[in-house]
């Protein structure tokens, strides 16, 4: 039987050798561009999706110009309160829906522009809470946050000193509320009440009115204190199927026949918008939160959020 010689078989392995590594070598190459094709196609489809949304945003913006030009109110019958269903773009979808903030009261509106309270919209979220069984404390904690006195709000307010007794300590803002997530700083807020109020108010700059005819029965209850259950009800149906086009239609309503109903907190006009946009492109998924003002000018976009919260 003849066999190999030692040189020829050392000449064997090592080119066995060879192979292998050759082998290993170009795999894990293969593999390492296979994963820098991936990671560009990653950001290539999350630049897309950040477009469609920013598209959706543009949307927005046209939908809300154009509705001021057809009238001078805001309800929840009009073409700007209907979601944008998902809708099939190049490689995904794309949809968003428009909420009209002013539907809810604006925090900043419980002090006025000399600096004191006012008691009127102060009023009205303590009945706000107590509807939502809430720490009716959390009215006066809030006029104290945006304030720019030391002096606690009676009953049941909180000043820096305050707040500089906890850990960790900090002190007021004394200035207008900037987000609704300030609310999680208030003395005596806890998770669970930021959440069960965080749909009846919000924070906008300066002073505005509710919006009657895309407000909700408790927030109505709290801003009129004269209403039944049943006439806020009735009240808002109406302003959800036609839209109430001004106060003094308002006060025609037959339900509030008889009544007198303090205007002072409701409009019927916003210009405050949320807008809500999601892309989904192939494996990559982009959310825009964007805060909309409106007036005669136009539309402007004051903040953007890249997450499902403003």
């Amino acid at each position: 039987m003849r066999t190999l010689s030692q040189p020829k078989g050392v000449a064997l392995l090592t080119a066995l050798l060879i192979v292998a590594l050759a082998t290993i070598a170009a795999t894990a190459l293969l593999q390492q561009h296979y994963l820098h094709i991936r990671r560009s196609a990653n950001v290539l489809q999350g630049e897309q999706a950040e477009a469609y949304a920013l598209g959706a945003e543009a949307w927005a913006r046209q939908i809300l110009h154009r509705d001021l030009q057809r009238n001078q109110y805001d309800a929840l019958n009009e073409d700007w309160a209907f979601k944008l269903p998902p809708t099939v773009v190049e490689g995904g979808a794309v949809q968003g829906e428009l909420e009209d903030l002013q539907g809810r009261f604006n925090l900043n509106t419980l002090v006025q522009p000399d600096g004191a309270p006012n008691e009127v919209a102060l009023a009205a979220v303590r009945r706000l809470l107590d509807a939502l069984e809430l720490p009716p404390e959390l009215a006066a904690q809030a006029v104290d946050w945006i304030d720019t006195d030391q002096n606690p709000t009676i009953p049941g307010g909180a000043e820096d000193l305050d707040y500089l007794r906890l850990q960790p300590p900090y002190r007021c803002a004394n200035r207008p509320f900037v987000s609704p997530s300030e609310l999680r700083l208030l003395l005596s807020m806890t998770e669970e009440a930021y959440q069960q109020l965080l749909p009846y108010v919000t924070t906008l700059p300066g002073v505005t009115k509710v919006n009657i005819n895309t407000t909700r029965v408790p927030l109505l209850l709290a801003l009129s204190s004269e209403l039944s259950q049943q006439q806020a009800e009735t009240l808002l149906e109406t302003a959800k199927k036609q839209g109430i086009k001004n106060l003094q239609a308002l006060l025609a309503q037959d339900s509030l026949a008889n009544m007198k109903i303090d205007t002072q907190l409701l409009g019927v006009d916003s210009q405050y918008f949320l807008l809500r946009a999601r892309a989904d492109i192939e494996r990559s998924q982009r959310y825009l939160t964007s805060l909309l003002y409106r007036d005669s000018r136009g539309v402007q976009v004051l903040l953007r959020s890249r997450s499902e919260n403003w």
